[in-house]
């Protein structure tokens, strides 16, 4: 059975659905209006589409704020016509279906004498810390005749400055470069801001637009207007370089590809795009000694973002290979559960892998330690928070089903900070400040959310444990998450005194849910100290579990039902905190 239980109210998802400047359809109801996803691939890289609602929808894509769009065109020319489109103000292409899965969203058109299909890839590779670390996504372009007959067909994308900006009265610089194996544009802000974001935006952020080299395949840089008029008209670009750095809605910088098809009625292989958005470093970690800037996993394997982009191109077949086993195992066992249930399950999965950076950090002479992993979660849609504990507890299902040992690299950076000299409480912080991509962390956090936060950090860290078999993160910080169980015990979930006012956005004493997590990670401690041999602790931890929650059970159930406040026989609560309890078989609920 999939372990993939999304919590929504705890996760916070902001779902937004979309496809590629063309009319799109939920799943759900052909008629509502949402926003759908295109590319979702880290906390910077991510464009959407808002859904009208009319029939062939001309709008561009936008970042996940929907303020700011993003410069996106996709035209077709075919017969010599005057052209079709796929993103952009011009004659519609028609979308027969659109598809989402975990990994892709997959878009059936018909232009004129062609069917189309456009698969967005924004690949999950669970046992590959180097692919996914490397924030690049997929475009795949296939394409064949519903008459039976050959057509000439010529086929382009171009991509704008606003990838590399929230705001468009900034400077953008660029550069092609070509190689035996690609071709690739590469588009900054000028001047550089690091470790800078702007309306979610990262201003420090390297975008790049890829494809192979081939016959007939052509590039240019330069205004939007001039080269997509010279696409429709002529079929092929010009392999030149607009250098005139400049504004970004000054005329319009725009760095595009063409591929010449010839005449076909189907494509052998697809045409391949790439569009990536790079910064290096990826986060500034505080510890004792100073101020750590972490880098991009990737850089493990590679000298550079050519080198890694060069194999992720020649990659691309069996990353689209892969992609497909994992949303046919993903699907199918979410599916045994509902169809709504496998849906909901495929757009969580890219929100929860994409909400990360994945760094390395360097030793005193700067070089790689590739053994000192961390991941930096962003608390997308809400907040610039790192690491945001209850985000992370709501994601942990997801983690387990993926690769458990990915908890222990989100867990990492938490308790380095908490158990260093930095940090003075007796409870878990509820993340590592709310700068990110600073992870400064947050020496003062609110008491109000100690019972949730401590619960959840406990919880997370014996999963960990549990699913991977490595034992390392809870014997290093035990007497941490010792001195934090103390302190929940000495609160006592049941009646606390001043840690209960928020959780899960909830401001109440006597929460049912709340009360049953700071138990069950009562419980959860014994199980550390049993793992770790300390055998007097796990007596006192599991005794103290065990009569907090026979208290619970008659307080929460006094009126026939489990009520969400246990002060209020009348209230009704959904007790999803019982989770933990059926992952762990503690068997209290």
């Amino acid at each position: 059975m999939i372990h993939i239980l999304f919590l929504l109210n705890s996760l916070r998802l902001v779902c937004y659905f979309f496809s590629f400047s063309l009319p799109l359809y939920s799943w759900y109801d052909a008629k509502r209006r949402q926003p759908f996803l295109l590319l979702f691939r880290s906390p910077y890289l991510q464009a959407y589409l808002n859904n009208t609602g009319a029939s062939v929808p001309n709008n561009w894509p936008n970042f996940w704020t929907t303020s700011h769009p993003l410069g996106w065109s996709g035209l077709l020319r075919i017969d010599d016509g005057p052209g079709l489109v796929l993103t952009s103000n011009a004659t519609a292409a028609t979308l027969k279906d659109i598809a989402i899965t975990p990994t892709r969203t997959i878009l059936t058109l018909t232009a004129g004498a062609m069917n189309i299909n456009v698969t967005f890839l924004s690949p999950i590779e669970p046992s590959n810390l180097v692919l996914q670390s490397f924030p690049f996504t997929y475009i795949f372009f296939e394409a064949s005749s519903n008459d039976g007959k050959s057509h000439s067909l010529q086929v382009y994308q171009d991509i704008s400055g606003q990838w590399t900006s929230s705001n468009t009265s900034n400077v953008v610089q660029w550069n092609t470069t070509t190689s035996g194996s690609i071709i690739y544009h590469e588009v900054q802000r000028l001047p550089f801001q690091y470790m800078t974001e702007e309306n979610n935006m990262a201003e420090d952020a390297v975008s790049y637009h890829v494809t192979t080299p081939g016959c007939g395949v052509t590039w240019q840089t330069g205004q939007d207007v001039l080269l997509r008029s010279f696409f429709l008209n002529e079929g092929i670009l010009n392999n030149t370089q607009d250098k005139n750095y400049r504004v970004m809605s000054d005329d319009w910088p725009v760095f595009a590809y063409c591929t010449d098809l010839g005449s076909i009625s189907s494509t052998s292989t697809p045409i391949v795009w790439g569009i990536g958005l790079v910064r290096d470093g990826d986060v500034i970690y505080s510890t004792t000694s100073g101020n750590q800037t972490r880098r991009p996993y990737f850089f493990t394997k590679y000298p550079n973002v050519q080198a890694a982009v060069s194999d992720f191109m020649s990659d691309a077949s069996d990353a689209l290979q892969r992609a497909i086993t994992l949303d046919n195992k993903i699907q199918s066992a979410a599916n045994t559960i509902s169809s709504n249930y496998t849906d909901l399950v495929s757009l969580a999965s890219r929100q929860v892998m994409a909400g990360m950076e994945i760094t390395v950090g360097t030793d005193s002479s700067g070089q790689i330690n590739a053994s000192d992993i961390m991941f930096f979660m962003k608390d997308i849609g809400n907040s610039q928070r790192t690491n945001p504990v209850e985000v992370l507890y709501a994601s942990m299902p997801a983690f387990i089903y993926f690769n458990a040992s990915w908890l222990g690299y989100l867990l990492e950076p938490l308790m380095q900070f908490e158990d260093s000299g930095l940090y003075t409480q007796s409870f878990a912080s509820q993340d590592l400040g709310a700068t990110f991509p600073v992870a400064a962390g947050d020496i003062n956090p609110s008491v109000f959310t100690a019972i949730e936060s401590t619960s959840d950090m406990l919880s997370v860290a014996w999963a960990h444990a549990t699913f991977t078999g490595d034992s390392s993160l809870i014997s290093q910080y035990y007497t941490t998450f010792k001195n934090w169980t103390d302190t929940l015990v000495s609160e006592n979930p049941l009646a606390p005194n001043g840690l209960y006012t928020t959780a899960d956005g909830l401001s109440n004493p006597n929460m049912t849910n709340l009360a049953i997590k700071g138990i069950l990670a009562i419980r959860t401690m014994a199980e550390i100290s049993h793992t770790l041999g300390m055998s007097d602790d796990y007596d006192s931890y599991s005794g103290t579990a065990s009569s907090m929650v026979s208290q619970w059970q008659s307080l929460a159930g006094a009126s026939g039902h489990l009520s969400s406040t246990y002060s209020a026989p009348d209230s009704w609560g959904l007790i999803y905190n019982l989770y933990p309890d059926k992952l762990f078989g503690f068997n209290f609920g």
